[in-house]
């Protein structure tokens, strides 16, 4: 469940730092719209109906509620039955990244202290396990480090990357995609207008700061990433 991840060594492993948490409440935008914190919004994307998704994004902390309590509130809310989406399973390992990756975008602080790790493997916190379409045993304690290495090589400069290390990241995640079934809707971004519901829920939200998103994180505003053949994977290629 909740929790900041944790920094492996050959002898021991020590506390990541609370960016890594996708419990941690730090708002930001997603689709439109004003998110909590990653499980807030990751729980809400699963969703096609716009009425289970709008009643998800409307949860807010109460009062002194701590970000585990809050985090444990939504995920229990995101367990209703609704209408999922049809490929959930396919792509909900490309969303977290989506979500995280948003978050870390618009916290300039947070990228600090995520590249504040150095090379070390990030491993997540005991977490839930699934079997995958393809038949395979999936752990999000493995997914969650791995979605915070993949961000931590991304906010690099290309020169200061280690050579082939995010193309192998990046093949883990297209490997999980094709053998699950693949995309069969649009995956949600920091667009306004990309979560594919049955009333658009992200559109029309004119309470939404104006956000200068003119650079990806991810290709730096170029539409390419460094070392891959296919377009931006965070922005599709297209001006943001």
């Amino acid at each position: 469940m909740g929790g900041p991840c944790r920094l492996a060594s050959p002898r021991t492993f020590k506390r990541a730092p609370a960016c890594t948490d996708n419990f941690q409440i730090r708002p930001f935008m997603f689709a439109g719209m004003e998110w909590q914190s990653v499980e807030h919004c990751y729980q809400a994307m699963k969703f096609v109906g716009a009425h289970q998704l709008m009643m998800l994004q409307s949860m807010k902390p109460r009062k002194k509620e701590r970000a585990e309590a809050f985090g444990e509130r939504i995920w229990e809310m995101g367990q209703r039955r609704s209408e999922l989406r049809p490929d959930w399973e396919a792509v909900k390992v490309e969303i977290m990244y989506n979500i995280n990756a948003a978050k870390y975008w618009q916290h300039p602080d947070l990228q600090v202290d995520l590249l504040g790790t150095g090379d070390a493997e990030i491993v997540g916190v005991p977490s839930i396990a699934w079997i995958s379409s393809s038949g395979k045993e999936e752990k999000w304690s493995t997914w969650n480090g791995v979605i915070q290495m993949r961000i931590r090589e991304e906010l690099r400069p290309p020169s200061e990357r280690s050579v082939g290390f995010l193309e192998s990241i990046m093949e883990k995640f297209r490997t999980y995609l094709t053998e699950n079934g693949g995309m069969q809707l649009p995956l949600p971004t920091m667009r306004e207008d990309s979560v594919p519901t049955d009333a658009g829920a992200g559109q029309g939200n004119h309470g939404a700061p104006d956000l200068d998103m003119s650079i990806c994180i991810c290709c730096l505003g170029q539409g390419t990433v460094e070392g891959l053949d296919d377009v931006c994977p965070l922005c599709e290629g297209l001006p943001l």
